[in-house]
């Protein structure tokens, strides 16, 4: 092997994948070098790579893992984005042989730009509107970091300051410095700046908390304010004097509503903090016009004060925290992830895209959107940011593609794009019924799994909702993802395959056995609840056409005739399912979990799902599509692969239509039609990205990573099916819980001592809401009348009786079934401990006692605490395999509700037995994946509802 000067460092796989150049700082939590990754022969991407002292988070691999998930999990526009996290050999030159020991790596974007701070100093006459702006990104990243949607846990920063935020050259800006991402369990890591820093981090071991970065992140709006960090004394942040200083500043002098705002958020008590940092912005902008004399905003004067070293970077070891472009960046590069007190790195980034609109200059005062249409239309988020609702198996290739095209300039108005996850089918029905202002802020645009959702929206929506275009950003054929064994036994590729194979498969009481191999027991089928889930609707949709036998058109006298035969192929078909679900997430998770336990017989024997999702899957994507989900990181291929089988009947394209709201900004309308021009050009880095999680083209045309080594290219491709009117498909979702396979289902709620806690300020407890979300149980359009449904609580065994009390005993859910449960519910008390494993064996075997093959057998359970008072079953390890002893599978579905469930979930994470650790295997996740269930979380009590209508979506 050839030598060279330099050093390299990679993962254990690829121990000279990075070399580094230049080292930037060191200090006493490690080292922070620039490097290259070469990516060809001709092209190298800069990144900053951070070498971590072996001590820093916790001596065991466990912890650091625990770690490295968190770090690869948190993503978002406000956040730099980390590139890999791994676990490698010691620096090294190329050729020498690798030395002994190991370290720890953090691999990140290089970014180039000021830090607030700096850009305050060199702007000292920017008007505060333009200050303030640059903020809108770190409190949607903070907020995000918060609410633990990503990360299960919420996650405090830790050192929110103005030098910890940077201004690209485009305008936008970045959070740097994640330092140790304090996990909110009460066991974070202390540190904060001075100025910054909330009074109760004063305290000796205080932990660092979300409620602390509020405080902070209000000390650095003070800052923007002022010019200059906020004062401090002898006991911390000096309020007194702060508020003396906003008082006489220039830029609020005359604002008493901004002043009292500021000040508020500063002293109020933690837990009274603005819990959402976007919202309080946006009412410390909306205040700016409220001034005390006649005039405008006023100008901005010279700081009067250039104190900013009182903690914000000076003193250190390393001395200042950041340098800016054009000076040697000597101590940068750690606060980016950060050690702090060590360096943080600020690089070029050389990527440029198309598009028609100009790049942001600078994100300059934002323009008062001139809005068109319906002067009633619904508010959207941000006036500058369009915001993007997608389905969940695109929400971070979109993202992605968000960051590649940039800020743009339309209208005068300096615009970002930012996608969230959403369900289709239930976006789908809130925008049938209206947007209501409950429903927090409208989307700018809507981009569902496929343009059947917006055809149904169409048919139910009120008018001044949806815009008239449906445009294709990517598509994806709907497919039968089947292990490749199976498939080649059912004669694939030489022998074309449908719907109506599946259905006789399905029938056949031999099962694979007709097939020899009787040893893989029936057939199984992973299929979405055509309710909620495209790929559900569009499999529904092609067995009705395979069983009425017409490729041109589904009618409603077709699906009526369908809904009432005997035999029914959709019938047939059904029978096969194992449960239902609102994504293929769920189905592509547990057959990666199964596949890595090498499980004998298969967890299913087959799947609907997108080709995209299965090319994914086979590439590495546990879940089939990059996802910031628990559990869906990449990582290697797996064993057994899946391969695409395209129904010989025919099958739907998910198009994965861009659907303006009614209403936009002339600024947001002008980006989201350059948005979607560029996602559908062929510029290189957008067909990369596609062909990474295997899209086609908005036409249809096949990307690089469509080939049989990825199980995609059928002997012969199916043709591709209109999608029927809106009529025929409502009245299909109308027939289909006719059809569909029934469910026996114990529902089992904790009413332990914890579940009395409260959690609104009006008094609400966590099983108040509970209560409250009673309808999602009993809603005719859940559960239906020949489904068996029961209804147990439980806490501890009291006078050596069980831990459980049946409330409603299982019955099919007729009316007066729905009734006795939702009077059940508003009955429960709560009180006791928590005898978890000792009521899931009971449930389990109560639903054993009722077990029947024809149906979805069941147990739902939703707990806000771990185990604590079980006599008989004290461990999960003893409770899995009492559960899988059985021949009759009963399927465990979880529900951690409140943050310490979620949290307590997480801290108990043990890994996979081969090594790899799953965070999803805290006590209940484990349960629901060895049970071939899915495991839910609601850290937010008050989303309890949605949640269950999540789980409900099952059967």
């Amino acid at each position: 092997m050839p030598h060279d000067d330099g050093f390299y460092v990679g993962p254990e796989a690829s121990p000279n994948k990075y070399r580094l150049l230049d080292c930037l700082g060191a200090g006493g939590e490690g080292e922070v070098w620039t490097a290259d990754l070469t990516l060809s022969p001709l092209g190298r991407l800069r990144v900053a790579v951070k070498i971590l002292r072996d001590d820093l988070i916790g001596r065991d691999d466990a912890s650091w893992e625990r770690h490295a998930d968190l770090l690869r999990s948190v993503s978002h526009p406000g956040l730099v984005r980390v590139v890999e996290v791994f676990t490698g050999a010691r620096k090294h030159r190329l050729g020498d042989a690798l030395p002994a020991g190991r370290n720890r790596y953090v691999v990140m974007d290089h970014i180039e730009g000021d830090t607030l701070r700096d850009w305050l100093a060199e702007h000292p006459d920017s008007t505060l509107t333009s200050r303030l702006q640059r903020l809108r990104n770190v409190a949607a990243a903070l907020d995000e970091m918060h609410s633990g949607d990503q990360t299960v846990v919420p996650i405090a920063h830790g050192d929110v300051k103005p030098g910890n935020i940077v201004i690209r050259e485009d305008g936008t800006t970045e959070l740097v410095d994640l330092g140790l991402m304090r996990i909110s369990d009460g066991t974070g890591i202390r540190g904060a700046t001075a100025p910054y820093a909330a009074p109760e981090l004063l305290r000796s071991g205080a932990p660092t908390t979300p409620e602390a970065d509020r405080f902070a992140f209000a000390a650095t709006v003070a800052h923007v304010v002022l010019g200059e960090s906020p004062p401090t004394g002898d006991a911390g942040p000096d309020l007194k004097q702060t508020s003396a200083m906003l008082a006489r500043s220039p830029l609020s002098a005359r604002r008493h509503m901004l002043q009292q705002q500021v000040m508020a958020a500063l002293e109020a008590p933690p837990e009274q903090r603005p819990k959402s940092l976007s919202r309080w912005l946006s009412t410390l902008t909306d205040s700016l016009s409220q001034v005390t004399e006649q005039g405008g905003e006023a100008a901005a004067g010279p700081a009067t004060s250039t104190h900013d070293g009182v903690g914000d970077g000076a003193g250190s070891p390393t001395g200042p925290l950041w340098r800016r472009r054009g000076h040697l960046a000597s101590s940068a590069v750690l606060a980016l992830l950060a050690l702090a007190g060590v360096c943080s790195l600020v690089v070029p980034d050389s990527r440029e895209s198309s598009g028609a609109l100009p790049r942001c200059a600078s994100a300059g005062p934002s323009a008062s959107p001139a809005v068109r249409g319906s002067a009633a239309a619904p508010a959207t988020g941000h006036p500058d940011e369009l915001l993007i609702f997608a389905s969940q198996d695109k929400t971070e290739l979109i993202n992605d593609l968000a960051r590649a095209y940039g800020p743009r300039l339309a209208a005068g108005q300096c615009m970002t794009i930012r996608a969230e996850a959403h369900n289709s089918g239930k976006l789908r029905s809130m925008l049938a019924r209206g947007w209501h202002a409950q429903d927090g802020p409208r989307p700018d645009v809507w981009s569902p799994a496929a343009s059947t959702w917006v055809a149904l929206a169409r048919h139910e929506a009120k008018p001044g909702i949806l815009g008239d275009q449906a445009e294709s950003m990517f598509s994806s054929p709907l497919v039968i993802g089947m292990p490749k064994p199976m498939a080649e036994a059912l004669g694939w590729p030489n022998t074309a395959i449908g719907w109506s194979e599946l259905a006789e498969l399905a029938r056949d009481p031999r099962g694979w056995g007709g097939h020899g191999h009787p040893e893989w027991g029936p057939f199984l089928l992973g299929k979405t609840n055509p309710r909620y889930s495209a790929s559900g609707l569009a499999a529904t949709v092609g067995a009705f056409l395979a069983a009425t036998g017409r490729t041109d058109e589904l009618t409603e006298e077709a699906v009526n005739a369908e809904s009432r035969a005997e035999p029914s192929v959709v019938k047939d078909i059904e029978k096969a399912v194992v449960h239902y679900g609102d994504t293929t997430l769920t189905f592509l998770a547990n057959l990666r979990h199964a596949d890595d336990r090498k499980a004998d017989p298969p967890y299913i024997s087959a799947v609907t799902l997108e080709e995209a999702s299965l090319v994914a899957y086979n590439r590495g994507y546990p879940c089939g599509a990059a996802s910031d989900e628990p559990g869906c990181a990449r990582t290697d291929e797996p064993t057994t692969p899946l391969v695409a089988i395209y129904p010989r009947e025919g099958t739907l394209s998910s198009d994965h239509p861009f659907v303006k709201m009614v209403g936009l900004s002339d600024a947001k309308s002008a980006v989201a039609d350059d948005f979607l021009a560029y996602v559908r050009s062929d510029a290189p880095e957008v067909i990369d990205r596609l062909a990474d999680v295997g899209f086609r083209t908005f036409d249809g045309k096949r990307t690089k990573n469509l080939t049989a080594e990825h199980g995609a290219v059928p002997s012969g491709a199916a043709s591709m099916l209109e999608i029927p009117p809106a009529r025929v498909l409502t009245r299909l979702l109308e027939v289909w819980p006719e059809l569909r396979k029934p469910a026996n289902v114990l529902v089992v709620v904790d009413t332990s001592g914890s579940m009395e806690n409260k959690i609104k300020d009006d008094g609400t407890t966590k099983l108040d809401l509970v209560k409250q979300a009673a309808n999602a149980l009993v809603a005719p359009e859940g559960f239906g009348d020949d489904d068996r449904v029961g209804l147990w609580q439980f806490s501890e065994e009291t006078n050596g009786g069980p831990a459980h009390r049946v409330v409603v005993p299982s019955a099919p859910m007729a009316s007066r079934q729905r009734d006795q449960i939702t009077n059940g519910i508003a009955g429960l008390r709560a009180g006791g401990g928590t005898a978890l494993f000792d009521t899931i064996d009971a449930a389990v075997a109560q639903i054993r006692s009722t077990w029947d093959p024809n149906a979805i057998n069941a147990v739902v359970v939703l707990s806000d605490g771990k185990d604590e008072d079980s006599r008989r079953i004290d461990t999960v390890e003893k409770l899995v395999p009492k559960i899988l002893s059985e021949d009759e599978p009963v399927r465990v579905f979880t529900i951690a509700y409140g943050k310490q469930a979620v949290t307590d979930e997480a801290s108990r994470a043990t890994g996979r037995d081969d090594g790899d650790q799953d965070d999803r295997n805290g006590d209940l996740a484990n349960i629901s994946n060895e049970t071939g269930a899915h495991r839910y979380t609601a850290p937010d009590a008050t989303t309890i509802a949605d949640v269950l209508i999540d789980v409900i979506s099952n059967f």
